[in-house]
This record gives C-alpha cells, sequence and structure tokens, in this order.
C-alpha cells in the first residue's frame, strides 16, 4: 500500500485558489465519481485524487492542532483506499426531511443493512457496507462500501455495450440508477489499473 502524504504529487492537479479548487473538485466529482440511486441515496467512489483532496482540508487542522494529529489522519485516509480488484465508495443517505448533520438517520441504517449492488452486464456485485471509523472528524460519511471486481466484471465495465447500473434494496427503500456515464465508467475503470491501497 502506498500511503498518502501531503506532497506534490498530491497537490499538482489543484490550483492555488480554495474556491476555484473547490469548483473544479465539485465538477469532477459530478461527472465522474457520484452516482445517485433514488431520490436518497448517493454513493461517491473515492480514489487516490478525491482523498487527496480530502488531505488538503487537513490543513486548516494541523495549524489548530499539530501535525501530530495530521499524521494519525492521514494514516487514516491511507487505509481507505482500496486494494487492487476493489472500488470503494462513500455511502450518503439523506432521508427527506432529515437535517444534513444527521449522520445516522433511520434510512441510512435500513440501507447500510440491506443490499447495495453494482450491476455490471449479466454480474450482479454485492456490497460489502462498513461504518466509518470512530475518530472519523475529517471525511463525514458514515458508511463505505466496497465492491470486488474480479477480472471479467472489469472488462465488462470498461466495454460500453454491457449495461451498468447500481441498485439498492432496504427496508422502506428500493431504487435503482440509470446507466452510468461514460464518464463515470471510464473513471471507474482507471481506479483498476492505478495504485491501491487498504481496507484495514
Amino acid at each position: 500500500m502506498s500511503p498518502l502524504v501531503p506532497s506534490p504529487a498530491f497537490t499538482d492537479e489543484f490550483v492555488a485558489d480554495p474556491a476555484v479548487e473547490y469548483e473544479q473538485q465539485s465538477h469532477y466529482l459530478d461527472r465522474c465519481r457520484r452516482v445517485r440511486v433514488g431520490p436518497a441515496v448517493t454513493l461517491v467512489f473515492e480514489n487516490r485524487r478525491t482523498l487527496a483532496f480530502r488531505v488538503r482540508e487537513l490543513r486548516s487542522l494541523a495549524r489548530r492542532t499539530g501535525p501530530a494529529t495530521v499524521s494519525r489522519e492521514l494514516d487514516w485516509y491511507s487505509g481507505l483506499l482500496p486494494g487492487p480488484g476493489h472500488l470503494l465508495a462513500a455511502l450518503a443517505v439523506r432521508e427527506p426531511g432529515s437535517r444534513p448533520s444527521d449522520r445516522l438517520n433511520a434510512l441510512a441504517r435500513r440501507v447500510a443493512a440491506g443490499r447495495i449492488e453494482f450491476r455490471v452486464g449479466d454480474r450482479v456485485l454485492t456490497g460489502e457496507v462498513r461504518p466509518a471509523a470512530g475518530g472519523d472528524r475529517v471525511l463525514g460519511p458514515a458508511y463505505w462500501v466496497r465492491f470486488g471486481f474480479p477480472a471479467a466484471a472489469r472488462a465488462a465495465l470498461a466495454d460500453p455495450r454491457e449495461p451498468v447500473a447500481l441498485a439498492v434494496t432496504a427496508d422502506g427503500y428500493a431504487a435503482e440508477s440509470g446507466p452510468l456515464a461514460p464518464d463515470v465508467r471510464r473513471s471507474l475503470a482507471e481506479d483498476f489499473s492505478g495504485p491501491g491501497g487498504g481496507w484495514a
């Protein structure tokens, strides 16, 4: 596993202006990494770029608490990177009428206890849901989902002729995303050729 570090490799693709940087990152997430599944569930697939952006948010934390805290947080982020043949997504569930700060609303717990599927052609890959670490103060999501992708599923994801979608089935909630956009498919497929990480 190659750890995350606040080095030029993590900052070259971002610009100095925080407002521009945030806008660029939001555009990247919407275009390449975010998948909505029905009205309440969103999955944001993480990679080194998305986690690097989160690492940059540690600058203010470092100023308040010192480098030791940042070092611990960096270690935690490094452990989030999915290993070879896997994709990792942050799971966001917004129950209608709930407050954004209500991280563990009832619907989120039901979704986490249900089934989250990545459907690639005729293959159904069931996600492994895991709650965030108790000390997670920076990332925000209460749950993470890991999908294992065997070689045949990775090939199908890269094949535009194969249908690809996500589905959620839980107590009181059932939805399927539309077909994944080409930019999303391409970005996720590229994850399999990059450096991986762990699932501690």
